[in-house]
């Protein structure tokens, strides 16, 4: 068995995603023997019939289903704390391996002894057959950054759990426990374990992340506190990292994903996931928000959802209708 490298899967209830995930392993894989740990929290039998096939196909799968439902988080820590390697590739059950990936972390590997590494991957749509972008973190070289310019530069990038090969010895050092609830406590725990480390990045996306629309994202309901949660664990890491970084670090995220803009606010609105109880939890008493911005939230939480969606639509839809060409 080789112990380099394992790969790590939490999953919940997508049978059919999660055959074809761990089929892309297998492919990688070919005639070699690598650990695959699988933790499902269904619960239920929902993915038995699926993992009892994969286990026939390729006897190095460990199977745990959870006595009860334990959540994103402690899933995705269980999966790796379950893994037995020297380095443990993580990947979502509804994602894919792009040809010759494990070849190019073989590679580095074999070269390098980092305290983390970070592979760059392609948002592609929801059934694989093409890519939306093929390079999601722009960086085209690879690198070895200290943790904290990677905190600060890119550590966005791996809320994306495909993109985070975890070296276990400097994992197993971290209370993973406190950063249970963020919707983060991976990256909390990586960027603790690496504090004096540094980091690889692969600039070769070997990952495909499914990423069309909102129907892939298992917490697209939760937009708000996976966004919050974001920065409440960044909040976290202070005793590892300078304040300076920290604050720059949550500001290029905001700029990023545009997740404190009013725009956004009302777009979720639209969705009926931004409402009073909402405002209330996450911005009524927020301090670095000016008093336009808390009031315009406010008019917004209480405005009728109907005003948004037409307002969505015709914010999706305009630009196509101005654009089209006439088709002779």
């Amino acid at each position: 068995m080789n112990q380099k490298i394992s790969f790590a899967i939490p999953t919940y209830k997508r049978p059919v995603l999660l055959y074809q995930t761990v089929q892309s392993i297998i492919r990688e894989i070919e005639d070699l023997q690598f650990d695959i740990t699988i933790t499902d929290d269904s619960v239920d039998e929902t993915n038995n019939e699926v993992v009892e096939k994969l286990c026939k196909e390729y006897k190095y799968i460990k199977y745990y289903k959870n006595e009860q439902n334990l959540g994103i988080d402690a899933n995705i820590l269980k999966s790796i704390d379950l893994s037995e390697s020297e380095y443990v590739w993580i990947i979502g059950e509804d994602d894919q391996f792009a040809p010759g990936a494990l070849k190019t972390i073989l590679n580095i590997l074999d070269k390098n002894t980092p305290a983390f590494l970070c592979t760059n991957y392609s948002y592609v749509n929801n059934d694989f057959t093409y890519k939306l972008k093929e390079h999601v973190i722009n960086k085209k070289e690879d690198a070895i950054l200290s943790a904290s310019e990677f905190l600060e530069k890119y550590s966005w990038a791996i809320g994306f759990i495909g993109a985070c090969i975890i070296n276990k010895k400097r994992w197993n050092t971290v209370e993973k426990e406190t950063y249970i609830g963020t919707y983060f406590a991976h990256v909390g725990t990586i960027f603790e374990s690496i504090r004096d480390g540094e980091v690889y990045y692969c600039s070769k996306p070997l990952v495909y992340n499914r990423a069309e629309d909102t129907s892939t994202f298992t917490w697209s309901d939760k937009a708000f506190d996976v966004f919050y949660g974001w920065e409440k664990m960044l909040k976290m890491l202070t005793s590892f990292y300078t304040e300076e970084i920290l604050n720059n670090t949550i500001e290029n995220s905001k700029i990023l994903f545009n997740h404190n803009s009013l725009t956004w606010i009302a777009s979720k609105r639209a969705d009926g996931i931004f409402n009073l109880d909402i405002f209330n939890r996450y911005i009524k008493n927020d301090q670095t928000k000016s008093h336009f911005f808390v009031y315009s939230a406010l008019l917004i939480a209480i405005l009728p959802i109907n005003l948004f969606k037409i307002l969505k639509f015709i914010r999706k839809t305009l630009p196509i209708l101005l654009t089209r060409k006439k088709i002779n």
